[in-house]
């Protein structure tokens, strides 16, 4: 885990957990992507776990892994327990690309745990169950809406997903 706390942050202030994408690394995600700059400006801490290829290969998050998807296990709990650690007054989430596909797992598994969160260049929660299910959320995509039989009984957490053109990665 990367953690950024801004010089003189008085405690109490919020926190954003932040999920980088493939073959990427929490610390260079939180600078090249203006993360840290925007934490330093705003006054808020950064929360940044780190994937390794020794869980993904290409240091994806696992967001299309039954065991790293539900409430309780995997890598959807290790996460949920940083952002308990270092919880501000109140805990954001966002990702990028597979980053942000888990972050519509922490949303969907811990909505109580964040204030909101931010899909970026994403997928939906529950698209896909296997590495080989993943391919096919991607490309085509696949149609969870309530209308083609997808429910939804939890409580909810605040989310925006954002997505530009077509992307072949994500």
């Amino acid at each position: 885990m990367f953690e950024y706390v801004p010089d003189g942050l008085p405690s109490g202030r919020p926190a954003v957990v932040v999920l980088h994408g493939c073959t990427q690394d929490a610390a260079g995600y939180a600078r090249g992507s203006g993360w840290v700059g925007l934490a330093d400006r705003l006054r808020f801490k950064l929360v940044l776990p780190q994937q390794v290829s020794a869980n993904n290969f290409s240091k994806c998050f696992n967001w299309f892994q039954a065991t790293d998807i539900k409430r309780g296990a995997g890598e959807a709990e290790s996460i949920a327990q940083m952002a308990r650690y270092s919880a501000g007054s109140r805990t954001y989430v966002t990702g990028l690309s597979a980053g942000g596909a888990m972050i519509s797992v922490m949303l969907a598994a811990y909505p109580e745990l964040f204030a909101g969160g931010g899909v970026v260049a994403g997928l939906p929660y529950g698209c896909a169950a296997s590495m080989i299910d993943a391919y096919s959320c991607m490309n085509p995509g696949k149609d969870l809406t309530r209308s083609n039989g997808a429910t939804r009984c939890a409580p909810r957490a605040r989310g925006r997903g954002l997505h530009g053109r077509p992307d072949e990665y994500a």
